[in-house]
């Protein structure tokens, strides 16, 4: 008897329509935002930032105009959980130091 193939789609509950995902270094920050685009599919954005307090808050104001309000970030070195940033809530991701 043939097995139906699987199903390579993966199905996943939105929780945000407006999220970004960001990679923090010690001098530079890398922000993906995904927001929805046509038809609802998901539309990403890239931005690289500095990580001066103007860089910062340039980089804020960015994801602020699309609607982002929550982010996760994955970021080197130590540091607290959950903080918030420019007006931006954001929780580590799993595997940080």
């Amino acid at each position: 008897m043939r097995r139906k193939p699987r199903s390579t789609e993966a199905s996943f509950a939105v929780l945000h329509t407006h999220c970004a995902a960001l990679d923090v270094h010690k001098d530079s920050i890398m922000a993906c935002a995904l927001t929805p685009g046509e038809g609802g599919e998901p539309r990403s954005e890239v931005r690289q930032s500095g990580a001066t307090t103007g860089e910062l808050e340039a980089l804020g104001r960015w994801l602020l105009e699309r609607g982002v309000a929550h982010g996760k970030r994955q970021r080197a070195g130590a540091g607290g959980r959950g903080d918030k940033v420019d007006g931006i809530r954001h929780q580590a991701v799993a595997g940080d130091a």
